[in-house]
């Protein structure tokens, strides 16, 4: 089946002109809208942001496809950018269904971006490359750490109470998925939060995915039945951009846990 249209979301997509959403589409063998979404390590939820509204404009499914080779922006110098980044992919297939008949709803979406930390952490090379540029490391994904973890921690913190005002129903969740590069800090929000549902984690078998990570988490968690009926879900990420972005997914079926 073809999907009706297509999300990429990828901050290291290899085409400089031109779309990599239209060429995997094409890869497809489909013709369909297809376009590209960018936004740090929040790609993944940004890009299924936009699938929902795409839905609620009429579409009847979108293929979400999020992929990173993070191993172009690693800087080797830099250890833990050489056991934490790593390249990967993830895809999700979202549809409309009669009521009733969902897998699971999409109860609750946010994403947003505050411009003023654009270059917080990120590349500092510009488009199209130069030479020097390159050669004095400018592509290498860089900033300054310490201050991304701390508006990291202040951002999660926001987007929970944001989605779940109440703690009642903090305590209702069944998972989280957050992005995956730091599980201690996720704690630390978790615990601040009040949530105590488990945590999805991949990042310790196959790294950071960046943009990526989310959409492979979720989409690994769908395929092994992870999720049971009535479990409500959380994913959430904060990156550079800096970008912040949450979704509620509630499972059909059963009793809320």
């Amino acid at each position: 089946k073809a999907p009706s249209a297509l999300i990429l979301g990828s901050t290291t997509s290899c085409r400089y002109a031109g779309s990599q959403a239209s060429a995997v589409l094409g890869g497809l063998g489909h013709a369909a809208p297809a376009v590209e979404m960018r936004a740090g390590c929040s790609t993944s939820l940004a890009s299924l942001h936009t699938a929902l509204l795409w839905l609620m404009a009429g579409y009847p499914d979108a293929l979400v496809v999020c992929a990173e080779t993070m191993s172009k922006i690693a800087d080797p110098a830099q250890v833990e950018h050489a056991i934490g980044l790593a390249d990967g992919a993830g895809a999700v297939w979202l549809g409309r269904a009669a009521p009733g008949q969902a897998d699971f709803t999409i109860d609750k979406s946010y994403f947003s971006t505050e411009g003023v930390f654009a270059d917080l952490y990120t590349t500092r090379g510009r488009l199209p490359p130069t030479a020097a540029a390159i050669g004095a490391g400018q592509y290498y994904l860089e900033g300054d750490g310490e201050r991304m973890r701390e508006l990291a921690r202040e951002r999660y913190v926001r987007l929970i109470e944001t989605l779940l005002p109440d703690a009642a129903e903090r305590q209702r969740l069944a998972w989280v998925v957050p992005h995956q590069v730091s599980l201690p800090l996720i704690r630390v929000v978790l615990e601040a939060t009040g949530v105590t549902a488990p945590v999805v984690w991949d990042a310790d078998a196959v790294g950071n995915l960046g943009g990526a990570s989310i959409a492979y988490s979720a989409a690994k968690a769908l395929g092994e039945g992870r999720f049971r009926p009535g479990d409500r879900v959380l994913l959430l990420s904060v990156g550079g951009g800096l970008s912040l972005a949450a979704q509620l997914w509630t499972f059909a079926g059963g009793a809320s846990r």
